[in-house]
């Protein structure tokens, strides 16, 4: 009697052992599944971040650009003004429309060539600017890259620990672990704002 009870708890405890391995071998697909997703996207985040880099400085070129054409077209017309028979054309009414159109559309494509030149400056860290991101906290397109790379070698390293994991330990570690989106400031220009300069 001894000895069958000794063989039925040897046999329960391996089937406990099995079913353990089982339910662990299953807890750990599934959190292996939830950090390569996370991974993944981490990795799309920071993929797209060079687009985003280079989306800024191509705005930046054609703010100049449109500033630099409506810059021609004004001082042309200055000098169509200015030149001799020019009080001819002040006479007609159009011209001083387009005189008046071009000085606000000259301001205001300067306006928004400074605010993409300074957009560009501070997404791209530029040595200058440290002190004003520092100041006004602001988090760049940069930093945001950065921190998609912390958080890829983070995935990384949570998946080879999980690897290692044996049947019996806590989970907590991997299943409160969540993917956190952060993205670089759009409005760069909040200090300006603040300090009613623009």
């Amino acid at each position: 009697m001894k000895l069958k009870n000794e063989v039925e708890n040897e046999v329960s405890l391996t089937e406990t052992k099995e079913e353990q391995q089982r339910q662990h071998e299953a807890v750990k697909t599934e959190l292996m599944d939830k950090l390569d997703y996370i991974g993944l996207l981490y990795r799309e985040q920071h993929d797209g971040i060079d687009k985003r880099l280079e989306k800024c400085k191509s705005d930046m070129y054609w703010a100049i650009f449109l500033f630099l054409g409506v810059a021609v077209v004004d001082g042309f017309l200055a000098i169509l003004l200015s030149a001799p028979g020019g009080s001819i054309l002040g006479m007609a009414w159009e011209i001083w429309v387009a005189v008046v159109v071009l000085f606000i559309a000259l301001i205001k494509t300067g306006k928004n060539m400074g605010a993409a030149i300074f957009t560009y400056w501070v997404q791209h860290e530029k040595r200058f600017m440290i002190r004003y991101i520092q100041k006004y906290n602001i988090f760049t397109i940069q930093e945001e890259k950065r921190y998609c790379s912390r958080k890829m070698k983070e995935v990384a390293e949570l998946k080879k620990k999980l690897n290692d994991m044996e049947p019996g330990m806590k989970y907590t570690e991997f299943m409160d672990y969540e993917y956190i989106e952060k993205r670089a400031d759009a409005d760069v220009l909040d200090g300006f704002y603040n300090l009613r300069l623009w």
